[in-house]
């Protein structure tokens, strides 16, 4: 049982291994140290030398780290003259055996090679972000500010910014993007005194926030988390846009208005999550 792996690997490469004990519903995972020079498609994990992978919420030396569906390790190799200290190493083999004594009661076992982030957010840390605890993530809490100091907006302040450890780097920048071009925008609108270029900007910056959350509600789903309801977010934005500022003639919002105020008290019952939705 567990002889060979099912696929190559090089050094560095993540493995998780899930579970990782009896009764104990968690992933291990582990950086792979040596192996075949060969690569063999299918090598024995007796000739997989492993460490135990220490976890990072930023890239750091030494430690593995995931940004939404990207999971690496930063490698440790040492600069010049700078000694580190080598971590304890054993074979997967070693790692595997307890598992195979019980097998036949756990047949979900799973051991993946450079996991994707969704089973590692799953798996691993049993589907609670590490950053944003699954809730609205504001890169100007605590000391996120220093973390992340690119991801920080200075206009059209958020609190709902797109988490960069279980959305990723990548769509957390961009909707970064979007709340600044959202601040500029709301900025000029409303100072617009005509009705007709108000109402084209009004609804300009709608459309983006509907944009907005649906690049977000993508890169949820394949993470595996729970997804905005889009359109409320849309009518909690509208009645903000509006609240200190109409449209100069506001016959155009009168309508709109009267439909918030009839799903108002619906939108307090459900305040941040419905469900599946958030």
């Amino acid at each position: 049982m567990f002889e060979r792996l099912a696929e190559p690997v090089e050094v560095e490469d993540i493995i998780m291994v899930f579970p990782s004990k009896i009764d104990i519903q968690g992933a291990d995972l582990w950086i792979v140290r040596s192996c075949p020079d060969d690569n063999p498609p299918c090598p024995r994990t007796d000739s997989i030398m492993v460490s135990r992978g220490l976890y990072s919420r930023t890239a750091t030396r030494g430690r593995w780290c995931m940004f939404g569906p990207d999971v690496n390790y930063v490698t440790d190799e040492p600069e010049d003259g700078e000694e580190i200290e080598n971590p304890e190493v054993k074979s997967l083999r070693e790692v595997l055996r307890p598992l195979s004594r019980i097998y036949r009661q756990y047949d979900n076992i799973r051991i993946t090679v450079n996991p994707h982030g969704r089973d590692v957010l799953r798996d691993y840390f049993r589907k609670l972000c590490p950053l944003c605890l699954n809730d609205f993530w504001n890169p100007e809490e605590q000391d996120h500010e220093e973390m992340f100091p690119s991801l920080v907006t200075w206009n059209g302040v958020v609190m709902d910014q797109a988490c960069p450890v279980c959305m990723g780097f990548d769509i957390a920048d961009d909707d970064r993007a979007y709340v600044e071009e959202l601040g500029d925008l709301k900025g000029q609108v409303r100072c617009e005194p005509d009705p007709e270029k108000y109402e084209k900007g009004r609804q300009k910056f709608l459309d983006l926030v509907r944009e907005r959350y649906t690049v977000q509600n993508k890169r949820k789903r394949e993470m595996g988390l729970s997804l905005w309801n889009i359109d409320d977010r849309i009518r909690r934005y509208r009645r903000g846009f509006l609240e200190d500022k109409k449209a100069p003639a506001d016959s155009s919002t009168e309508e709109e208005d009267e439909d918030d105020d009839e799903d108002e008290d619906a939108d307090e019952d459900d305040d941040e999550d419905d469900g599946e939705n958030e």
